[in-house]
């Protein structure tokens, strides 16, 4: 997969080379940067997120699982306020958060998890 990258975005060489000659975010570096760094170096938001959804899914052989909102599939999910296809970095200012199936405000997240409940569907 990141020789795809490298071959596709070769600006994100040396943004994801390693000290030890890998490619990768390391461990230090959170999700959103990772995507704000691929867009910074030529993906468009859109296959930033596909990067990080089904690409990732299918590099692992998930993709039957996980990866996309489908029915029968695991996800975990945020909502904002505009559309990340558009500006990758609100994707920090997530107004819903919904994680193996609780949802999770801003006052929850820090909560301890037995406070956290499935929401149910009306």
């Amino acid at each position: 997969m990141a020789g795809q990258v490298v071959q596709y975005f070769p600006e994100l060489s040396d943004a994801y080379l390693q000290e030890d000659g890998n490619y990768g975010a390391g461990a230090s570096t959170d999700l959103f940067s990772e995507l704000e760094t691929q867009v910074k170096y030529g993906m468009t938001p859109t296959q930033a997120l596909a990067s990080a959804t089904i690409d990732a899914a299918t590099c692992i052989g998930y993709e039957d699982q996980i990866g996309t909102l489908e029915k029968g599939k695991s996800a975990d999910m945020i909502a904002v306020h505009g559309d990340p296809t558009e500006d990758i970095s609100i994707l920090r200012l997530g107004d819903f958060v919904m994680r193996e199936g609780c949802v999770l405000t801003s006052s929850a997240k820090n909560s301890p998890a037995e406070s956290r409940q499935p929401q149910t569907r009306p």
